[in-house]
């Protein structure tokens, strides 16, 4: 059986007014749809070159125009390359993508994701909402019941490489920051990273070579042969790196950071990097305010950055920055505050929403049997089973119909946008108030291996939370060794519980609490999804 083809198309752009932020999330957006088998094109009216080839080494289709940026002529360029790629989502990063523009671009095929910072549009035409920053709530989207909303630090998309890095672990921190780090951001219009080098010239460690740091310009900083300059005329030596195409293997090296306020924050907390933050634009304040009072970082007023100050006078912002290098105890709190907060798995959970919208759930029925038959049986199947031995035909059968029967059991075939069968998911209620349900998901053998089963878990969890108000828990019982299906329900926010018995065996259990569940939705009293039927 042929396996589903699915198709994103991505609208963002890069340059000097934009900033690069925008691109960069949206190219981790990629890498995690990627890696579950989707096929991407960017669109783009203005990109740097450096962006574009990390595109390309992604993998990923690159379409430019020069229609203006949210114009409607951009959007009706964007719906045809949408029709034409017979794209399954549309997903739209930026600012002036407003309301107006998601209803012009939007196919009727075509699902719609707008990632969004601070409210920037309405998003009435949203199938999902992507907010990933940490002030995020899913009830400031109470107006649209229709979308599927994610929200908060799980949702943050971070690139691959630090995805997994030091996940969960304490960063040993250095006594006296000895390295640091400077990065203002991809264009940096204003150029602070010139008074930012300069407040480090004045810090006398600095000047004696005893720290040293890492400037890094952006590909569409404008401002290169001034911060040259200002190298060749210092006492301070440090050394500059212009379009770095692998940012964590400086951050790892770095005692301190000195940043502006983008999506460098989220990279530098997950890293456990102690960081002072400078938000040099007004859609960075929020992010920069919450973080701080997380204590992954500090906030310096962008107002307060003094310029041109004379080299023997230190300025508000070097005072700063000595005291930090010097105060080893508040580093270790914010490094660990940083890794605590932030697990870099953002980007396959937003990849996995995107998946779930275009799976459907229908009851099983009798028509079923064969297919059911074929994937119980399946070797793989019987080898993770408490009970491990062939399935009869008529053994089959007698299931079947049993179930069909129990109302407390549901029984579901998940399917792609074609109706092709993508797996089963079984749910059984264990207790007479249906507070507790017990969940078991195969997956069709041709789509093993790319993350499915987490997929699965996602939405029939959802799914059940939403459909059966009663239920409080869902709970997962897995053969030792099975270190696959583990793994699914763990990315799928269930936590290991006591061991238990099945058929006599010993079980591994997990469960996942209704208040800990991944997906929010905006919608207060209205289901989206099919609501699964149990037997009358």
């Amino acid at each position: 059986m042929a396996v589903q083809k699915y198709h994103v198309v991505i609208r963002a752009d890069a340059g000097v007014a934009v900033g690069a932020g925008h691109l960069m999330r949206m190219l981790a957006l990629a890498s995690g749809c990627r890696k579950i088998g989707f096929s991407v094109t960017f669109v783009v009216n203005a990109i740097p070159g450096s962006i574009a080839k990390k595109i390309d080494d992604a993998g990923c289709e690159i379409v430019t125009f020069d229609a203006p940026r949210g114009s409607l002529d951009d959007a009706q360029a964007t719906e045809n390359l949408a029709r034409l790629r017979k794209a399954d989502w549309l997903v739209l990063d930026g600012y002036c993508f407003d309301d107006t523009y998601q209803q012009q671009v939007k196919p009727d095929d075509t699902k719609l994701m707008v990632v969004d910072d601070f409210g920037h549009a309405e998003h009435f035409h949203a199938d999902l909402l992507l907010n990933q920053n940490p002030y995020a709530d899913a009830s400031q989207y109470y107006r649209l019941p229709d979308t599927t909303v994610l929200c908060g630090l799980r949702y943050t998309m971070l690139k691959q490489e630090f995805g997994q890095y030091n996940a969960g672990r304490s960063k040993p921190i250095r006594g006296t920051a000895k390295h640091i780090l400077v990065t203002m951001g991809g264009s940096d219009t204003h150029n602070y990273t010139l008074p930012v080098m300069q407040a480090l010239s004045q810090i006398n460690a600095c000047r004696r070579a005893e720290i040293f740091a890492d400037c890094v310009i952006g590909p569409n900083f404008e401002h290169e042969e001034t911060i040259r300059q200002f190298e060749r005329d210092s006492k301070f030596s440090f050394r500059i790196h212009r379009n770095v195409d692998r940012m964590d293997l400086l951050m790892r090296n770095a005692d301190l950071a000195i940043t502006a306020g983008g999506s460098t924050c989220y990279e530098l907390a997950k890293l456990g990097v102690p960081a002072i933050a400078i938000p040099t634009a007004d859609n960075q304040v929020q992010v920069v305010k919450d973080l701080s009072k997380r204590s992954t970082l500090f906030c310096f007023q962008a107002s307060r950055v003094e310029r041109d100050s004379p080299e023997h006078v230190p300025t508000v912002l070097s005072k700063f920055i000595k005291a930090l290098i010097d105060d080893t105890d508040q580093r270790q709190k914010m490094a660990d505050a940083g890794i605590a907060l932030i697990d870099g798995l953002g980007v396959d959970r937003v990849a996995r929403a995107m998946y779930s919208e275009l799976m459907t759930f229908r009851n099983v029925d009798f028509s079923d049997a064969s297919l059911l038959h074929h994937w119980r049986n399946d070797p793989e199947v019987r080898s993770v089973s408490f009970n491990g031995d062939p399935i009869t035909a008529s053994e089959h059968q007698k299931w079947l119909e049993r179930s069909l029967k129990m109302p407390e059991r549901i029984v579901l075939i998940a399917e792609d946008r074609s109706g092709k069968p993508m797996g089963k998911i079984q749910i059984d209620f264990t207790n007479d108030v249906m507070n507790t349900a017990m969940i078991g998901i195969v997956v069709a053998p041709e789509l093993r291996a790319r993350g499915l089963g987490t997929t699965l878990i996602e939405k029939a969890t959802t799914t059940l939370f939403k459909a059966e108000k009663k239920v409080q828990q869902i709970v997962a019982q897995i053969k030792p060794g099975n270190q696959a299906s583990e793994r699914a329900f763990r990315k799928a926010g269930f936590v290991s519980t006591h061991a238990t018995t099945v058929n006599q065996k010993l079980a591994h259990q997990f469960i996942l609490h209704r208040f800990y569940h991944g997906f929010e939705s905006a919608e207060k009293t209205t289901n989206r999804f099919n609501v699964v039927g149990r037997a009358a």
